[in-house]
């Protein structure tokens, strides 16, 4: 079924109009008619079935017919990212909405800058993803923030894990193993740059709390790292 996008204030239990671009997107991307039925979500966890109809003027307007569980991730996902170069940031976005996680923290770290902030646009992929997949609540992307910032704000979220290069990193299925027996419900996870983290940044995430775990023996490039992470969460703790 269809899903449409309404912004939270304007939920209505008995009808709503679309915005221009999502009726547009209705009518004449995806040829719907009126009469037709729909899902309608609000981005903030509320989903309906409605029925369409087209008022005078071309008045996209959808009215409810029956109010439907929300589809939420039994896990909630932190995932504090170090941007990688070009588009692939859009690929973790669009993946890892995908994969359950619900707030994606983009980060600049010492061995990567980011150029140029992108926040909107990997928003707009995080609403295209939320559509596809089925979720009703669009998750949460955060503006680009230092290491020291995410920590500040993130680390204390539940379980924090770190992915690592570094000696000593534990095996991360062994860290969820523990984790599900423990019913661990949020997980904040930490992806660095290319090269890794610093020995620096390491040590600061450990001050926070961080548990530095291994992804295997082969050394993943920053994006591919990021879904193997959230993943392999969602398998175990959901």
């Amino acid at each position: 079924m269809h899903r449409c996008l309404i912004k939270p204030e304007d939920w209505d239990s008995h009808c709503v109009s679309l915005s221009d671009y999502e009726a547009h997107h209705l009518l004449n991307v995806l040829r719907i008619s009126a009469g037709e039925q729909v899902a309608v979500f609000d981005g903030s966890g509320r989903e309906a079935i409605a029925m369409v109809e087209l008022e005078q003027g071309g008045e996209v307007v959808l009215h409810i017919l029956d109010i439907i569980d929300a589809t939420l991730p039994a896990v909630s996902i932190t995932l504090l990212q170090a941007v990688p170069k070009g588009k692939r940031m859009d690929f973790v976005v669009e993946k890892g909405v995908e994969l359950g996680v619900a707030r994606f923290v983009p980060l600049t770290t010492s061995r990567g800058v980011v150029k140029a902030t992108k926040t909107e646009r990997w928003e707009r992929v995080a609403i295209s993803a939320t559509k596809q997949c089925g979720l009703s609540k669009v998750p949460e992307i955060t503006s680009v923030m230092t290491v020291m910032e995410a920590l500040d704000q993130y680390a204390a979220d539940g379980l924090f894990l770190i992915g690592s290069l570094f000696d000593g990193a534990q095996p991360i299925h062994d860290i969820l193993q523990q984790a599900r027996a423990d019913k661990v419900d949020k997980v904040t996870v930490l992806i660095g740059p290319e090269g890794d983290l610093t020995e620096a940044e390491m040590e600061q995430a450990i001050a926070k709390g961080g548990v530095p775990v291994s992804f295997g023996n082969l050394v993943l490039r920053v994006e591919t790292a990021a879904i193997y992470a959230a993943s392999v969460i969602s398998y175990e703790l959901g």
